[in-house]
């Protein structure tokens, strides 16, 4: 009878405690467990609520004990066979949680029990990257013992040494450095990215230098090199790691067409072409490659090819504006004014944005030899729209041929001397300034300009 007793008085008093501490078993063991009562989580545990039972934000009692640093409560749930390698939604493990709250008995009694001391939260996070970064020294030094790997990189490349000296810990440096630890060529590499994004191009190259220094095996850390090398218009530079690329890493599509774009803007068209078609074999639906190689044919002469090159990227990808810009401005160069202007329309129409396309119809409509294409009111509007999206010398030169075709020559001269003055402000040749005031002239005696 006594037995009985003690067993309904024990029930509840169970009861009592999940009415009064949580809506649930479950939340009451984990509050318990996080508040380091272990009279409450042995009661609770006898009602028969499962001991790796999870709260509303999917943590376990030996989770928050361990995080509270709460020992007595961490042994006995461990003695009751808690899951020690449990991890909540972002992947933290147990032994994380003691590692944040910088508990270092808590987190030798979950190596001693078996504790992944490898476990990466779900972006790659590890407890030798805490410790690291809030200078736990004790704990590092016992994370490294029970056999912490000290090169791992999170999801951003930091090692747990690069979180050691964002930190200042020096100590934690040295033991790093000791245990064989390196900088990360991935944190330079992200690091690059970010100065790329920010168009600082000058700390990107330093940043994928450095990147390569401890990697320079490494193709891709080339090739990004490269690429902001050519933004800053150093070509050969931007070359020579494009070539470093495709040693390391042969037949790429992307390194091909990468130093195919450096050679095409510093002029070696052969060497742009010879590129970019086998950046084509690797890819022979690579619209973009068709564009660039277009453009180096065109560059050389080789029309028919450019334009066969065009109408290859508009047949898989017919959406893409420049495709047909592009087009446009060699059949333009061949005299097939038709072609070039109805491209240049639809240049507009698939973008309404489009300066360029705007001023190239302008241009056309303007100064055709062929008067059949002219269209002096027309090529006043179009020029107008291109110039106020974009003020250039090239915009104000189309405005006024378009006055001057339109018979508004009064308007024509000062749009010419205004396209001057921006030309010697940008300190563009001289050849270039004569051809502008030689229009000039024309217009001064009312004669229209033609091509």
């Amino acid at each position: 009878m006594k037995k009985r007793t003690r067993f309904v008085l024990a029930s509840f008093v169970v009861g009592s405690l999940l009415c009064a501490c949580a809506s649930s078993p479950n939340e009451a063991l984990v509050r318990a467990g996080s508040e380091g009562n272990a009279d409450a989580v042995r009661k609770i545990l006898v009602s028969g609520t499962e001991i790796d039972a999870r709260n509303k934000v999917n943590k376990t009692a030996l989770m928050l004990a361990a995080r509270n640093g709460h020992v007595e409560t961490v042994k006995l749930l461990l003695s009751q066979s808690a899951d020690v390698n449990a991890k909540d939604s972002i992947g933290y493990s147990v032994l994380l949680h003691a590692a944040i709250g910088g508990h270092t008995e808590t987190v030798k009694i979950l190596a001693d029990a078996g504790a992944d001391v490898n476990a990466k939260t779900n972006y790659s996070y590890t407890a030798l990257m805490t410790a690291s970064g809030n200078g736990y020294t004790r704990i590092a030094k016992m994370l490294l013992e029970s056999g912490a790997q000290v090169n791992v990189t999170e999801i951003n490349g930091v090692t747990p040494l690069r979180f050691a000296k964002i930190g200042g810990h020096t100590e934690i440096v040295q033991m790093l450095l000791d245990a064989g630890a390196s900088e990360s060529s991935n944190y330079y590499a992200m690091q690059g990215d970010v100065y790329g994004r920010q168009e600082e191009y000058d700390k990107a190259v330093s940043s994928f230098t450095k990147a390569i220094e401890l990697n320079p095996r490494e193709a891709m850390t080339y090739n990004q090199r490269g690429w902001y090398h050519n933004k800053m218009g150093q070509y050969d530079l931007a070359i020579s790691d494009y070539s470093k690329a495709i040693d390391l890493q042969p037949g790429k599509e992307l390194f091909h067409n990468n130093r195919g774009l450096a050679y095409l803007e510093s002029g070696r068209n052969a060497q742009a072409i010879s590129d970019f078609t086998k950046a084509l074999d690797k890819n022979p639906k690579g619209d973009m490659i068709y564009h660039y190689r277009g453009q180096a044919y065109r560059h050389e002469d080789q029309d028919d090819l450019a334009i066969a090159d065009f109408s290859k990227a508009i047949r898989l990808f017919p959406k893409e504006y420049r495709y047909y810009l592009e087009r446009g401005n060699t059949y333009y160069k061949n005299g097939a004014y038709d072609l070039a202007i109805s491209d240049f329309s639809k240049a507009i129409k698939l973008n309404s944005d489009s300066a360029q396309a705007y001023n190239q119809k302008a241009w056309i409509m303007a100064t055709c030899p062929q008067s059949m294409y002219r269209d002096g009111k027309a090529a006043v509007k179009l020029a107008k729209k291109a110039e106020q999206m974009a003020s250039s010398p090239q915009y104000w030169n189309t405005l006024a041929a378009a006055f001057a075709e339109a018979g508004r020559f009064d308007e024509a001269i000062p749009a010419q001397m205004m396209a001057l003055f921006i030309l010697r402000k940008e300190g563009k040749p001289e050849e270039t300034i004569k051809a502008y005031k030689k229009r000039l002239e024309s217009y001064k005696a009312h004669k229209p300009w033609r091509e």
